[in-house]
Formats: structure tokens, C-alpha cells, sequence
């Protein structure tokens, strides 16, 4: 292996790390916060980034228990969202409800995520569909595309995603199943993504 070589595979290696760090990092003091608006730190621009448990953005409302069961299909239990409580980075706002799935496969998790803007504009510039396969998703009344992570087979979980826009939000339904134990084949997944995002609320987040 050449010097270049050596130096590209050092770039990349810290890159991975890095994200793995932050990942944990956020995993765990979501799980901690204890002083809703508690000071996590700052983003490249100066704007304050922070947890609140207490926050919530009408995620739970954007996908019903029962489009959940329609789209896995006949034979499954979904046990009610959970939320996590609303990150807010300067003006823009996240949070995720998550539905555990019980099919006769086995469980896996249905997730919601939502990235709600300022602006349309600000959604726009923030390229929400950055990662995701070229090929529109049809059957949606929004721009929609899927997502499957690059070298999530690396990570402890993996998952198909289903991403959408409207007004200033950014949607993201995703099945997350464990890499030891994948249930839903990518092909598997698209169908089901797609038939619950057709049942989607978009209009509860405002």
C-alpha cells in the first residue's frame, strides 16, 4: 500500500470514529437529560444545541398505530409510540416516535423522524434527500425517495428508509432491524414503507 493510500485510509478511518463517537454520545445523553433546554453545545453557525424531553412536536400523530399494522401486513402487533422528546438545534426542530413491531418473523422497529425548519427554504438548502437512491418514489403526493445507509452493514442495526418533504418538514419512516438478524429484506421493506407513508398525517406537524 502506497503512502496516498495510507493517508486516505487514515482520513476515512477518523471520519468513522468520529461519527460513532458522536452517535454515542447522543444516544446516551438523550437518555440522561434530567433539565429540559439542558446546554449540549454548539453547531458550526454558534447556535445552541439542546434536549427537551418535555418538547414535543405532534410526531406520534404523523403515522397511526393502525397504518403501521396495514402496511406489515395481516398477523403483526404494534405496541404505541414512544416519543423522544424534541432536539432543537437554533431554529430548526427534531424528534422520532418509535413503534416496536411483533411479526410472526420476529420484532423489529418502525421509526418516525421529522425535521422541522424555519423555512421551506431552509429545508431545501438543507438537501434532505442527501444519501438516498436517484429513482423518485411514486404514489406520494410529495418528492419521496429511499435511503439505505452506505456501510450501515459496519453498525449493530441496520434500516430501509422512506424520505418525504412537505412545507418546511423533512419525513423520514424507516424499519431498523438488528445486522445479526435482518426479518425484511430491502425489497421486502420498500412496499411496507410505502403504504404507510400513503397513510401519513404530514399536517400535524406544524
Amino acid at each position: 500500500m502506497n503512502k496516498r493510500m495510507l493517508v486516505i485510509t487514515g482520513v476515512v478511518l477518523v471520519a468513522v470514529v468520529g461519527v460513532a463517537v458522536i452517535g454515542f454520545i447522543v444516544a446516551n445523553d438523550k437518555s440522561k437529560v434530567g433539565n429540559p433546554g439542558a446546554y449540549y453545545g454548539q453547531d458550526a453557525d454558534g447556535f445552541s444545541a439542546n434536549v427537551n424531553p418535555n418538547e414535543h412536536l405532534g410526531t406520534v400523530k404523523v403515522v397511526s398505530v393502525d397504518a403501521v399494522k396495514s402496511g406489515f401486513g395481516n398477523g403483526v402487533i404494534v405496541e404505541s409510540a414512544k416519543e423522544s422528546g424534541t432536539v432543537n438545534l437554533g431554529a430548526t426542530k427534531s424528534e422520532t416516535a418509535t413503534y416496536t413491531v411483533k411479526s410472526p418473523r420476529g420484532d423489529v422497529t418502525f421509526e418516525v423522524d421529522v425535521r422541522t425548519y424555519a423555512t421551506a427554504g431552509d429545508l431545501k438548502k438543507s438537501n434532505p434527500f442527501i444519501g438516498a437512491e436517484q429513482a423518485a418514489v411514486e404514489g406520494l403526493p410529495n418528492e419521496a425517495h429511499y435511503l439505505i445507509p452506505y456501510g450501515q452493514e459496519m453498525l449493530n442495526e441496520q434500516q430501509v428508509a422512506l424520505l418525504t418533504t412537505s412545507g418546511k418538514t423533512a419525513y423520514k419512516f424507516a424499519i431498523v432491524q438488528p445486522t445479526d438478524k435482518i426479518l425484511y429484506s430491502v425489497e421486502e421493506a420498500k412496499p411496507i414503507l410505502l403504504e404507510i407513508a400513503k397513510q401519513a398525517k404530514l399536517s400535524e406537524i406544524k
